[in-house]
């Protein structure tokens, strides 16, 4: 008689430990669910581009995904970027960019204009550029030189420009070429509480809010109110959020956190003490 589990949305991945294995399962499985007993299906959002352009590290992998359009976009430490799509494409092509600057990571998001046509924004903190269509780029005056970027309410917010780390910016609705403060404009910025809690280090649009984190705290802003969700803990690792289905999980040097838009809550053990020995300071706790 065969055994089956019925994973459903959780899946089987390769790091089940092979004593747990039942038999009828796969020890190797990656990304698969289970729907129907015996019936295996491949799960949406996973694909294989299968070279590495000049073997130079890879600096960021970012999704343009608007409507039936999807393209995957490389930016690497030789300073490249390039585009691929994962549905009728198999390798990266030639770049579409280069020069770029490497150091820091790259960002982005994704704002429709009054015509209802789709703009990604990219930065990392010393260059800005733009794209409609995820083949042409080009420079966007007079934006921030922002590292982290999120979309809310039909603008563009930005954060951790170098000269005000402070700051959270953003964009006239609808235009994400107009960065200007000047009436009758409606773009504009706010201190996050400035000097206090470190500095920006990334922002996300989560639950009708833009969630900003800061080195010890993390605030929320609904375009009226700035709110403190907490005030002892922040962020360490700058680009360790992840969202999914609006919940954001990040990651500092007390635990992995998740954020659901109520109170965060601690989901791990504590990092401190699992990772002491280790370099977390400057140069790995960015990474």
């Amino acid at each position: 008689m065969q055994y089956y589990r019925q994973y459903q949305n959780l899946g089987m991945h390769r790091n089940v430990s092979p004593m747990a294995v039942l038999p009828g399962e796969w020890k190797k499985i990656v990304n698969w669910d289970i729907a129907k007993i015996g019936c295996a299906t491949k799960r949406d959002g996973y694909t294989a581009v299968l070279n590495v352009p000049d073997a130079s590290e890879i600096l960021s992998l970012i999704p343009f995904e608007v409507g039936t359009y999807r393209k995957l976009i490389m930016i690497n430490k030789a300073g490249k970027l390039y585009c691929v799509d994962p549905a009728t494409e198999s390798t990266w092509g030639s770049a579409l960019l280069t020069g770029l600057s490497t150091t820091a990571r790259w960002t982005a998001t994704v704002l429709h204009d009054s015509s209802g046509n789709p703009y990604m924004i990219l930065g990392n903190g010393v260059n800005v550029y733009k794209t409609a269509d995820g083949v042409t780029f080009s420079a966007v005056s007079g934006a921030p030189l922002g590292k982290y970027w999120a979309s809310y309410q039909e603008r563009v917010y930005a954060a951790g420009v170098p000269a005000d780390e402070d700051v959270l910016h953003w964009c006239s609705i609808g235009d994400l070429t107009n960065w200007s403060a000047v009436s009758p404009n409606d773009s504009g910025s706010l201190n996050i509480d400035k000097h206090s809690g470190g500095t920006i280090q990334n922002i996300k649009a989560l639950n009708d809010r833009v969630v900003i984190w800061k080195k010890t705290r993390m605030k929320r802003w609904d375009e009226e109110y700035l709110r403190t969700v907490m005030s002892s803990d922040g962020l360490d690792a700058p680009y360790s959020v992840a969202e999914v289905n609006g919940m954001a999980f990040s990651l500092d040097r007390n635990a992995i956190r998740l954020y659901d838009g109520n109170a965060p809550q601690e989901i791990s053990s504590k990092i401190e003490d699992l990772i002491y020995g280790i370099d977390f300071g400057t140069t790995n706790a960015p990474r």
